[in-house]
């Protein structure tokens, strides 16, 4: 293999964003390079899924949030990584989380930080109400679906009015 260097990520100098994608590249880019050792599919798969929860934790820092809240509908993610984003957020963030994948039934996700005022429970059972939903959960991290629905942007936009007025920040 020839003398190539990668092409890294640049230190951003911005704190945990920069930190969160430090990762080992080049360790693994050898690793996987050298001609001695081969490396098995269980520590590629671990290589991966550790590059994907700093890509997550990146993603979690610079994801724009504006008044405290943050929304977005997922064309083609899948659930389980929207989940880990939107508790990432919340985890690194004040904010309170509403996703929706585009999957059948639509998939919702609500999460509040703790030191947000929005119960994630209580907004998921109102917006599922509405739009006739199942689902549930606790004060910070719920998710639930709604079949049928042809546009679920419709969800953010109501999940976003009514934290307005149940949750309203003091």
């Amino acid at each position: 293999v020839a003398n190539r260097q990668p092409v890294l990520p640049q230190d951003d100098h911005r704190g945990e964003m920069g930190a969160a994608l430090k990762v080992q590249v080049l360790e693994v880019i050898r690793y996987s390079e050298s001609s001695s050792l081969t490396p098995s599919l269980l520590v590629r798969k671990k290589a991966i899924e550790e590059l994907q929860k700093r890509i997550t934790q990146y993603e979690a820092l610079s994801f724009t949030i504006k008044d405290g809240f943050a929304a977005a509908l997922y064309e083609t993610r899948p659930p389980r990584e929207v989940r880990e984003l939107a508790r990432m957020i919340c985890k690194k963030r004040s904010a309170t989380v509403v996703f929706a994948t585009r999957t059948e039934p639509v998939n919702l996700i609500v999460a509040s930080s703790q030191d947000q005022s929005v119960d994630a429970g209580e907004l998921l059972e109102k917006v599922l109400t509405e739009f006739g939903g199942k689902g549930g959960g606790g004060s910070t991290f719920a998710q639930g679906g709604v079949p049928d629905l042809e546009d679920p942007s419709v969800l953010l936009e109501f999940a976003r009015k009514q934290a307005d007025k149940d949750f309203p920040v003091i």
